[in-house]
């Protein structure tokens, strides 16, 4: 992602929306490549142990929307890096943060014994003994937004290229 930064790349878009919009085409497409080879290696053990039998209709619903569930929240990661990485024109600074706003509500739920989910419990479907997928689609899908909005606020305020 940071091959976009390049100045001499940024030369080439004379739109920010346009470098904005080559930049979440390849934020998608490395996600969903990360993806599909997460997922195959399950489906690989799957059919390795011999557990072809539970291949039904509810299991394939539910693994589809696990999937859904994890690219949005990978996107979710990724613009919480990118806003951060805008924000500190830093390119290690974001990835620390972003993973600290990640363990967020372990550190809430061992401090106050207080159960709050977090980004990982929506994106693997640990919540779903109190909510149903639409509440966590809609709760994704809401954060996301958010996330993209500020991401477009913030490239709009800032001169994108900065120099070190």
């Amino acid at each position: 992602m940071s091959f976009y930064d390049n100045v001499k790349l940024l030369l080439k878009f004379h739109l920010l929306k346009d470098w904005w919009k080559e930049k979440l085409i390849t934020l998608l497409i490395l996600i969903l490549l990360y993806d599909l080879l997460f997922n195959f290696i399950f489906i690989l053990v799957i059919l390795i142990n011999g557990l072809i039998p539970y291949f039904n209709f509810h299991f394939i619903v539910f693994f589809l929307f696990g999937i859904l569930f994890q690219i949005i929240g990978f996107l979710i990661l990724g613009y919480i890096y990118l806003n951060l990485k805008y924000l500190f024109s830093n390119k290690l600074l974001p990835i620390i943060l972003t993973y600290i706003i990640l363990l967020i509500p372990y550190f809430i739920n061992g401090l106050f014994y207080k159960k709050i989910y977090s980004l990982l419990d929506y994106m693997f479907l640990k919540n779903l003994s109190e909510y149903s997928y639409f509440h966590n689609l809609i709760t994704l899908i809401l954060i996301l937004t958010f996330l993209i909005l500020a991401n477009i606020y913030i490239l709009t305020k800032k001169d994108i290229n900065w120099r070190n």
